[in-house]
């Protein structure tokens, strides 16, 4: 009986710990998603012209580069802004400069902040910005405990590349 007791006592106390250190998704991203869909644009998305040069609708969702090649290997340079991803925790946007189609720069425009949302996007983003260095696309592992972040990551990197023509 007394063993009973503790582990239903254990099992509330870690359930009041876990309501305790619940934190809501960010009102800022769902905010900004709103002005967002009221003006009709969409940050992050282009258009590309005949002569490959991309430009893009929104701000901060200007992307602007050259993508062209023929067989071998793509030449593409440039600086190119992917999609905002929706995360659960706040949306998440990345920009990519290339150079000789390879990607030598990425940069977090938009990730989750605030609370422990901002404290897993302070750590996990120079993980996936190596990772995607690394692979040179957006296949990348992700951060074990950062999964929405990561995904939304990866989903932004690859509208990114998308416009890189890579």
């Amino acid at each position: 009986m007394r063993q009973r007791a503790a582990a239903t006592f254990a099992a509330l106390t870690l359930a009041g710990v876990l309501l305790l250190n619940f934190k809501a998704p960010d009102d800022k991203a769902l905010v900004t998603a709103i002005k967002t869909a009221a003006s009709g644009t969409s940050p992050g998305t282009g258009t590309t012209t005949g002569t490959g040069a991309t430009t893009g609708t929104g701000s901060p969702g200007t992307t602007d580069g050259a993508a062209s090649g023929t067989g071998g290997g793509s030449t593409a340079a440039g600086t190119f802004t992917g999609a905002v991803a929706p995360d659960p925790y706040g949306d998440v946007q990345v920009q990519i400069t290339v150079k000789n189609g390879k990607i030598t720069d990425i940069q977090a425009l938009s990730l989750p902040v605030g609370g422990h949302s901002g404290r897993i996007s302070d750590y996990v983003a120079p993980i996936l910005r190596s990772q995607a260095l690394a692979a040179q696309s957006a296949n990348i592992q992700g951060v074990s405990g950062a999964t929405f972040t990561s995904q939304a990551y990866a989903q932004s990197l690859q509208g990114a590349l998308d416009a890189a023509g890579l």
